[in-house]
């Protein structure tokens, strides 16, 4: 977490990612779990996940949009998101600190952001995650906001991501 968020209550925990086609050797995040993030202001943030979409998601995922500088209180930060018009069409998450990558189904695009936070967990889990981290970043995705882009790195991985998967 960043080193200007103030934390309480806080557990910390070692996960490491599986190689990726980006990531030729595993990813150590070091986690620290909080019972409740605290702003600059004192005041207790809900739990959060940040949705960053591009352009080709704005008109088709509507939701709630970030708020006062809300910022994801999830262990892993904000997530990517963007369209992919295959057949059939597919969302694809990337998260903005491991750019491990989430393909999920886009179809009925009002629910994407409700289905955003079970579609990465089973993708994590299935990379052999530990169930504790998953049930408290789980928890730290009860509520969904949206945002804009705002770090062209990771939209150009995204960008990779789509290349390669049509490439299969």
């Amino acid at each position: 977490m960043a080193s200007d968020q103030h934390i309480h209550d806080v557990a910390c925990q070692t996960v490491w990612f599986a190689p990726t086609p980006f990531l030729t050797r595993p990813v150590e995040v070091s986690v620290e779990v909080t019972a409740g993030q605290h702003d600059p202001r004192g005041r207790e943030n809900d739990p959060v996940l940040v949705v960053r979409r591009t352009k080709k998601l704005r008109d088709r995922v509507k939701g709630a949009p970030v708020v006062d500088g809300d910022a994801s209180t999830t262990a892993l930060g904000d997530w990517f998101a963007t369209a992919l018009f295959w057949r059939p069409q597919v969302a694809l998450l990337v998260n903005s600190r491991t750019l491990f990558p989430v393909f999920m189904e886009l179809a009925q695009a009002a629910t994407l952001l409700d289905r955003g936070p079970a579609a990465i967990e089973a993708v994590l889990r299935c990379h052999g995650v530990d169930d504790a981290f998953l049930v408290v970043e789980r928890d730290a995705m009860s509520e969904v906001r949206i945002a804009p882009t705002n770090d062209r790195s990771v939209v150009g991985v995204m960008n990779e991501f789509a290349f390669h998967g049509e490439c299969l």
